[in-house]
C-alpha cells in the first residue's frame, strides 16, 4: 500500500516516515546493503510520484 511522508537517505539507511493524513502511519527503515533495485512508477498513469523498493526479503512501495 503506498502512503504520502517524508523520505530520508543517511550513509547507512533508507527511511521513510509517513505524515499523519495516512490510514496507517509509522516509519519503515530500510538498510542500504538490503536494498537489489529502486523503481519509479506513475500513480494513475500519470506522473511519477511513487517510488518501488526491492529488498534481499521484501518489496516496500513508497
Amino acid at each position: 500500500m503506498a502512503a504520502g511522508g517524508k523520505l530520508f537517505l543517511t550513509n547507512k539507511r533508507l527511511i521513510f516516515n509517513t505524515h499523519k493524513y495516512n490510514f496507517q502511519t509509522g516509519e519503515t527503515s530500510i538498510n542500504l546493503g538490503d536494498i537489489t533495485a529502486i523503481n519509479k512508477r506513475k500513480t494513475s498513469h500519470i506522473i511519477d510520484n511513487e517510488l518501488r523498493i526491492i529488498t534481499k526479503t521484501s518489496l516496500n512501495t513508497i
